[in-house]
């Protein structure tokens, strides 16, 4: 096991989304899943509280979206890296979640499995 740990904090408001991204991420041993929550507004606090190095957020949530809960804990916390999902990946939608500073994005796809 890696002496580094890289602290993981999920943001997603559908349980099987944040279900499945903990079974796919917990396969690699340097990743360590410190939280997880369903909406921007915990995104946020918990950010704050536990000081992950990465958050992986969808972006559309009841409440705060993912945009806006992301120029937050940038602002707050800018050494976090954070990494976005639309659910519905549109170029109008990847160009505004750009606007709010992730570093990465991903497509729900990568939650299939043969």
């Amino acid at each position: 096991m890696s002496t580094h740990m890289i602290r993981t904090l999920l943001v997603d408001d559908h349980a099987l989304i944040l279900d499945g991204l903990c079974a796919v991420l917990e396969k690699y041993p340097d990743i360590d899943i410190i939280a997880t929550v369903r909406d921007g507004r915990e995104a946020v606090r918990t950010s704050l509280a536990l000081q992950p190095h990465v958050v992986v957020m969808d972006l559309m949530m009841p409440g705060l979206n993912g945009i806006e809960a992301t120029r937050q804990i940038l602002a707050a916390s800018p050494q976090c890296r954070c990494c976005v999902c639309p659910c519905i990946p549109t170029n109008g939608l990847w160009r505004l979640c750009s606007t709010s500073g992730p570093q990465g994005s991903y497509s729900r796809n990568v939650l299939r499995t043969n």
